[in-house]
This record gives structure tokens, C-alpha cells and sequence, in this order.
């Protein structure tokens, strides 16, 4: 808009933009893979990752999350357990441990009659020109259905500083189960820990460390957001049990439910300006 009046020329104009915000966390400060106990989604696992012996039971709420189907390929051809598949390393026996010589630790005596390459030969090697796709047999190709949620609940917990915390996400119900995790923000909403498999869940798939759980200790007293949230579901809802150890009252508190992660929100932009016209 513009104004002209008695000479003096005022003008504004005003231009939109769009940015991501994440639902209760600050994605401008924290960081991920800080003191999680889990996955570091930006580098592998931790090494020294904690594994949770047992859920915590002191103050517990109850919740749901809604999940959508979903479809995804899977190849029947690399369904093979763990001893049975015949592309394994070999047989290292009783008198050649792993480490021995020939082994991938040890490498072999040197050979005096092994001819050296040319590395600018061509010795017939694959590459993506070589690659055929009958190499993939359809008969072993499978269209799977599954289930998977895209939306958050937040919690907050009142902590005290330099208390030591373990807070955990079960499964209770075979027919609800789901592969959770969850982010604990501090007072200024920064990501300060992630949670994800380290722990065997309750119910639901038992083989292997499923559920999230971790231990915590707050740098300052005050209110925390937990955001619980999914990977695959094993039905249209997951139901599950957020538990906190603590030596106080977290004052475990459900304060959004079933809500998106992530909104794009807008910017507006606006810029003034004043002109003196003269003849």
C-alpha cells in the first residue's frame, strides 16, 4: 500500500515466507544423539549404548496413538535366519579360531608366485552396466501391508535438578504394540535426549530390544516436554504405558494428544519507506 500526500510519498509492503516448526521442541538449539543410550541417526549406533533391564513403575500414565496402513515390497529371498544362510563367512572349526591365519584379523603369507595387476586392466569386474534385472526372481517379491503413525503426543514432567530419572514407553497388549520412541526436552524446549530401542517391551514382539527407555539427569529444575512417538504399528492403534522412576512427583502430565510433529507456519516479512517528492 502507498500514500501520497502534500509532497511526501509513504509506502509498505509486506512478502510471506514459510518455515518448519517441530511440535514443543526448538529445532534451532539441543541436538540429536546426545546422551541417548540408542541410535544415533546420524552415525550409526553408539557404542556404548544403555540397555534398560526392566520398565520404570513409579508414576505411570496410559495413552494411544492413532496409526494409518500402509504398504511396502519385501524380498522373501533374504527372510533367512541367522545360521542357515549359505553366503556366511565359513566354518572357523575348533583348532582355527577367528584370528587365526587367512582370517579377516590375519592377513594371509604373502604368495611369491601371485602375478601383480595392472590396475588399469580390465579383469572382467561388474558395474552398473552389468547389472541385470533378472537377477531378481519376482516370484520371491511380496507386497506387505502394515500400519505406521504419524502423529505425537507431549507430556511434560516437573524435574529437579541433578536428580537422576529413568523414564520409559511400553507395550502392555500383544494386538496394540508398536515400535515407539521419545525425545525429552529441557526448560527452553532444547533436545536433550532421544529414546529408542533399549529395552524389551512387555507384550507385542519380545525378541529384541522393541520399547525406549533411558536415564536422565536435568541440569535445572522445571518443566520438561516428553514427545512419544512410532515407527510401524502392529494394528490401526498403539496403546502404551509412560512410566517415570523418579525421587519426586514428575507430575506426569498429557498436554497435547495425537497432534503433528512438524507445521509449516508462515513469516511475514514487512518493509516501510518514506519519499519526498519534489519538482
Amino acid at each position: 500500500s502507498a500514500t501520497f500526500v502534500d509532497g511526501v510519498l509513504n509506502w509498505t509492503s509486506t512478502y510471506s515466507t514459510w518455515t518448519i516448526e517441530s511440535a514443543y521442541a526448538d529445532p534451532y538449539c539441543g541436538g540429536y544423539g546426545i546422551d541417548i543410550g540408542e541410535p544415533d541417526y546420524y552415525g550409526g549406533y553408539d557404542e556404548g549404548y544403555e540397555v534398560i533391564a526392566a520398565p520404570a513403575t513409579g508414576f505411570v500414565a496410559a495413552e494411544t496413538l492413532p496409526c494409518s496402513p500402509y504398504s511396502y515390497g519385501y524380498y522373501e529371498e533374504y527372510d533367512v535366519p541367522i545360521g542357515e544362510d549359505d553366503s556366511d563367512d565359513g566354518d572357523w572349526g575348533e583348532e582355527e579360531p577367528p584370528g587365526g591365519e587367512g582370517s579377516a584379523t590375519t592377513p594371509p603369507e604373502e604368495d611369491p608366485d601371485m602375478i601383480p595387476i595392472d590396475p588399469t586392466t580390465d579383469t572382467g569386474g561388474s558395474d552398473d552396466d552389468d547389472w541385470d534385472d533378472d537377477d531378481w526372481d519376482d516370484d520371491d517379491w511380496e507386497e506387505r501391508d502394515g500400519f505406521s503413525s504419524d502423529l505425537v503426543d507431549v507430556w511434560t514432567v516437573n524435574l529437579v535438578a541433578g536428580e537422576s530419572i529413568l523414564l520409559t514407553v511400553d507395550n502392555l497388549d500383544d494386538a496394540t504394540a508398536f515400535d515407539a520412541y521419545f525425545m525429552i526436552t529441557d526448560t527452553d524446549t532444547c533436545v536433550v535426549l532421544e529414546a529408542d530401542d533399549s529395552m524389551i517391551c512387555s507384550a507385542g514382539d519380545t525378541d529384541w530390544e522393541r520399547c525406549p527407555g533411558a536415564e536422565y539427569i536435568a541440569d535445572a529444575d522445571g518443566i520438561h516436554n516428553v514427545i512419544v512417538a512410532g515407527y510401524s504399528c502392529d494394528a490401526e492403534e498403539a496403546s502404551y504405558q509412560i512410566a517415570v522412576d523418579a525421587g519426586t512427583d514428575p507430575e506426569l502430565t498429557l498436554i497435547a494428544d495425537d497432534v503433528e510433529p512438524y507445521s509449516m507456519v508462515p513469516v511475514v516479512h514487512t518493509a516501510t519507506g518514506t519519499a519526498n517528492v519534489t519538482e
